[in-house]
């Protein structure tokens, strides 16, 4: 191949058509034009799970498991009690019942006994409402946010480190359950009211 065949090479390589000449549209301005590249569009996907929301799902049914079966046992054990019965395993359904009041047994005797009644009847009211709720098909309700969540939260944190210390003390033969039940204070009183809050802002949540 020559000079002059190299030269001509180049020269058609370089060389564009006559229509793209005559046109002062560039050929790539030209190739949109004519025939548009599809753009897709954005999926829009739902983030994954993280930590947060299973700490949320697992906070959330951890204050359900214990209050919605203190007040219900509670209420049973009450009324076995008025008829003169005593229940068998009287002494591990008590386990549950501190979790069956707003108010805790150390705080209950500076309040009106009218007033721990009256919300003893409504968190019952709130627990019958919840358990219908449930049997519907709702699961976690989107009112569990903010100050109940954060509450919910701390009773979860409160009852995991008082079950832990519990079995370590069961475990070594250690100490008493005092530890535990110090531990556990918290969560007396940040169940209970993180359960109370959520049944309460779903009210609002409804409505709107």
């Amino acid at each position: 191949m020559t000079a002059g065949d190299i030269g001509a090479v180049d020269q058609v390589r370089f060389e564009q058509p006559e229509n793209n000449r005559q046109s002062s549209t560039p050929i790539g301005q030209l190739y949109c034009t004519r025939r548009p590249m599809p753009v897709p569009c954005p999926l829009k996907r739902l983030p994954p799970p993280g930590i947060s929301s299973s700490m949320r799902t697992f906070s959330y049914w951890l204050c359900f498991g214990l209050v919605v079966p203190a007040y219900i046992l509670g209420l049973v054990f009450t009324l076995l009690q008025l008829a003169g019965i005593s229940p068998p395993g009287a002494q591990l359904l008590q386990l549950f019942l501190p979790f069956g009041s707003l108010v805790p047994a150390m705080l209950a005797h500076f309040l009106p006994r009218i007033l721990t009644l009256l919300l003893y009847v409504v968190m019952l009211a709130l627990v019958g409402r919840r358990i219908w709720l449930y049997a519907r098909g709702e699961r976690v309700p989107p009112s569990y946010a903010g100050l109940s969540q954060l509450l919910g939260y701390v009773g979860t944190v409160s009852f995991i480190i008082a079950a832990i210390v519990l079995v370590l003390a069961i475990v070594l033969k250690a100490g008493s359950g005092v530890p535990a039940g110090l531990a556990l204070l918290p969560a007396l009183f940040c169940v209970p009211w993180a359960f109370f809050l959520t049944e309460l802002f779903s009210f609002r949540k409804r409505t709107m």
